[in-house]
């Protein structure tokens, strides 16, 4: 890990998830209005030709004094003009800032180098980012990112004005693979977890479902790894029949990092709509897909328009 002190506090609630000091709150309740952000973002962009590359999860959560630069990265003409090498195979751009309220977002699409293969390049998860301004650096406070639109995703810092000629990715977060699997009994919708469900991933590392949700329509999940403190989880939600095969599936939709780098919530919505009934599953199987960072030193420099 990096010698930074890392300050997590409220660090990566997306500014759209509702207040977690509010122990009724929801975040997956947000699912629709989330989903509808992430199209109105990504409607900003013209993703440049290459193949698109899965969106990183970028929080900063320190104070200024990055550590110094250890890779240096050069941008080739195997990446689309205007992008800038990130990692070896993939490269990124920033657009206009939008303002909400107090609140700065960053949009950034994502490419992988021409001619790279999708299948084994190793994506980064995120990192930490800066603003520099006359005033002094400004830490990244979220990620507001879509499973829509993987090549996309939005830096989320404090209101600046002016904004700066460029953000700054002091620290990337390279990624390791990691997935679990557990089976519970189904007893029909509503589903609520009555207590949190472990998964291991790697020998030392878990993730923890801290609470799950599962209904007609609409569900989510609050997570967080054990034995690590970086990291990202996606997590499928299956339903069985009684003879173990798959009777149907929940689907993803936005989520959003929480009170540190490896933890966070994801929403759900029932992918078959209303013609097929939940209640006639019997199990329920989660797959746990963890990506555990492996934080390296950077200093790259990505202008804003």
């Amino acid at each position: 890990m990096s010698d930074v002190e890392f300050d997590f506090a409220e660090i990566l609630r997306s500014p759209l998830d509702p207040d977690p000091s509010d122990p009724s709150a929801r975040p997956w309740g947000w699912a629709a209005l989330l989903f509808l952000v992430g199209i109105v973002i990504g409607a900003w962009f013209v993703v440049a030709t290459g193949d698109e590359a899965a969106a990183g999860v970028a929080v900063d959560t320190t104070a200024p004094g990055a550590p110094p630069a250890a890779e240096v990265i050069e941008t080739s003409e195997s990446f689309p003009e205007g992008y800038v090498a990130i990692a070896t195979d993939v490269a990124v751009r920033a657009e206009a800032p939008v303002i909400l309220g107090d609140r700065m977002l960053v949009p950034v699409t994502m490419v992988l180098r021409r001619g790279a293969d999708a299948t084994s390049v190793v994506r980064p998860l995120g990192g930490r980012w800066e603003m520099r301004t006359g005033q002094g650096v400004v830490a990244s406070v979220g990620t507001v990112f879509d499973v829509f639109r993987p090549s996309v995703f939005s830096i989320e810092f404090p209101f600046v004005d002016p904004a700066p000629e460029s953000v700054v990715l002091v620290e990337r977060w390279d990624a390791s693979p990691a997935t679990a699997e557990v089976e519970l009994a189904w007893p029909g919708v509503p589903f609520l977890s009555e207590e949190p469900i472990s998964m291991e991933l790697t020998e030392g590392t878990a993730v923890v479902i801290t609470e799950l949700e599962l209904g007609n329509f609409l569900g989510g999940a609050a997570w967080r790894l054990e034995g690590t403190d970086l990291g990202v989880v996606e997590l499928d939600a299956d339903l069985l029949d009684e003879g173990g095969e798959l009777f149907d599936s929940y689907a993803s939709g936005s989520g959003s990092l929480d009170a540190d780098a490896g933890a966070g919530t994801i929403e759900f919505f029932w992918a078959p709509g209303f013609r097929v009934d939940q209640d006639e599953a019997s199990t329920l199987r989660l797959t746990a897909r963890a990506e555990l960072g492996i934080p390296v030193a950077t200093e790259i420099e990505v202008p804003l328009p």
